[in-house]
């Protein structure tokens, strides 16, 4: 089943100087991990944007969990809103278009 979202991966019980190497250790293990798995993803400040086959996000999500856990995280936690539809198949980037021509219209119409 195709879904789309953003996921969000939290870690604790480390330093504050360790984030930005576990940062580098979740996007090098995404890098790997959406090649295998055939997922598409965009990593930025609010999270990370993932599409792809329902099953194959959450083996990358597991992926992702464990490797934050062997650099040295005490308490990981991955939080994520997965959307699937039956109807038809919807991408982030068409979700995105909606949303900027809504935010046009919205500014077009002066609301």
């Amino acid at each position: 089943m195709f879904a789309s979202g953003i996921i969000s991966i939290e870690y604790s019980g480390v330093s504050t100087t360790d984030v930005p190497r576990l940062t580098d250790v979740i996007d090098s293990t995404l890098k790997t991990s959406s090649k295998i798995h055939n997922i598409q993803y965009n990593a930025h400040v609010g999270g990370i944007d993932v599409e792809g086959e329902w099953d194959d996000i959450m083996n990358v999500l597991a992926k992702c969990r464990d490797a934050v856990r062997l650099a040295g995280a005490q308490r990981v936690g991955v939080r994520f809103n997965l959307h699937t539809r039956t109807d038809k198949r919807v991408t982030l980037r068409d979700e995105m278009n909606e949303v900027e021509a809504e935010y046009t219209r919205l500014i077009w119409i002066g609301e």
